[in-house]
């Protein structure tokens, strides 16, 4: 949550100083060379970073069989399957942020929205700094008590329930022009699109051992983005079929999609074992 909140500095630095017009004429291009800071961290994790005693020990174990980790977690049964559920859960995570975090702002300054630009843009702060920050470490340490699985699909069940009615009102307070309401609903929206990332990387890297966890978790993970990546498409794909409910807004689409996504999070999380007290070395 503070990697994502802190990696829309830039753009937000970027928008106020160049202008709107600026940022759809060029502003966008700089925005990507941000990018290559966290560059110069990976070089130095890479290179002074000293693994840990039980990843080497994965790594000779993983050359005594010669074979590379990919294949040892595609060649057994019990690992691909923890592989399919870790992409169900990134799959529901990334569909559910992937519809909170750009939708929020949309709505805020849809047709008919009572806010200008500037507080659409605050509100949205707003919402990411509740939403996005605090509420996904909290959660992260309710899992600690609750068990990830648990609340996982707790997580779940709440934005499947709640996911088109957050996003209702999202936009019923921008025709209202109730700042206050619409500061509480956008927390609320990201809480519903965000809560389960609070604990999805320990989550995914206790699914895994050592010698395959790197594959495992991070592959499951990106893997999420196969299906999730096109949000953007199934939304305008969805609006002209939903134009005589939600008229020219996308709060009904947004909210299917992060209807969806609390599904997959249900299902993903419901087909795996708890993990909270797993001993990491004996996965």
């Amino acid at each position: 949550g503070i990697g994502t909140a802190t990696a829309g500095v830039p753009v937000l630095i970027l928008t106020i100083v160049l202008g709107l017009h600026g940022m759809v004429a060029y502003g966008w291009r700089l925005v990507y060379l941000t990018g290559a800071a966290p560059i110069f961290l990976a070089i130095y994790v890479r290179y002074f970073v000293r693994d840990s005693d039980i990843a080497v020990i994965g790594r000779k174990k993983l050359a005594e069989k010669k074979r590379a980790p990919i294949g040892e977690l595609f060649k057994i049964k019990d690992y691909r399957n923890r592989f399919f559920q870790a992409m169900l859960i990134s799959t529901g995570g990334f569909l559910a942020a992937f519809t909170a975090l750009p939708y929020l702002l949309t709505i805020l300054e849809a047709k008919g929205s009572k806010f200008g630009h500037i507080p659409a843009v605050s509100l949205y702060i707003i919402g990411v700094v509740g939403g996005l920050m605090l509420i996904p470490w909290g959660w992260s340490t309710l899992s600690q008590r609750v068990g990830r699985r648990k609340l996982g699909i707790i997580g779940g069940v709440i934005t499947t329930i709640l996911g088109v009615v957050g996003f209702y009102l999202l936009y019923k307070s921008s025709l209202l022009g109730n700042i206050y309401l619409a500061a509480l609903v956008s927390i609320f929206v990201l809480f519903l699109g965000e809560h389960n990332w609070g604990m999805m990387a320990a989550y995914l890297s206790e699914r895994f051992p050592t010698y395959i966890r790197s594959i495992g978790a991070g592959f499951g993970y990106s893997a999420g983005l196969f299906f999730s990546a096109w949000t953007p498409i199934y939304i305008l794909l969805l609006m002209p079929l939903l134009k005589s409910i939600e008229g020219s807004s996308d709060w009904l689409a947004a909210g299917l999609l992060l209807t969806v996504g609390g599904i997959l999070w249900i299902l993903g999380f419901y087909l795996g074992p708890e993990t909270k007290d797993v001993d990491m070395q004996s996965i």
